[in-house]
């Protein structure tokens, strides 16, 4: 194995629980069933990680235990948290779309011929940005 999954440990060629981590584990799991969020759940379980490392965590199947990593987390707890992840991602989904608004795309411009040039690539591209002009009755 390249990499054990935080809570555990290699002792003489078998993964042991590590019981510091795998504590911080548990807390993650019953913080986020309590209602938190992925981030807030790790904060308060002492760790400090981006939402997606803190998913990853909660949708690792082997905190319940198989043949090589010994249960962490019971079955029940972790099935409860990933049937969470699902909802919250459905209801974010669903939420997001009505409050996104389009982006006004403007497809009616008008741009100066360069009269100048510069040697820089950024100083040219920001002279060239600098001559494109939205008409005024520019349709949207």
């Amino acid at each position: 194995m390249s990499h054990i999954p935080f809570g555990y440990t290699i002792k003489e060629g078998k993964a042991v629980i590590s019981e510091p981590e795998a504590e911080k584990v548990r807390k993650i799991f019953e913080n986020y069933i309590s209602g938190m969020s992925l981030t807030k759940s790790a904060e308060l379980a002492g760790i400090k990680m981006v939402h997606s490392s803190v998913r990853r965590i909660l949708q690792k199947n082997c905190y319940t235990g198989d043949e090589f990593y010994p249960e962490i987390i019971d079955k029940a707890i972790f099935d409860k948290a990933n049937e969470m992840i699902k909802e919250r991602t459905e209801q974010n989904v669903n939420y997001g779309v009505t409050l996104r608004k389009s982006p006004i795309i403007f497809k009616n411009f008008n741009m100066s011929q360069p009269k100048t040039h510069f040697d820089n690539p950024s100083e040219q591209a920001e002279y060239l940005y600098s001559l494109i002009e939205v008409k005024e009755n520019a349709v949207k």
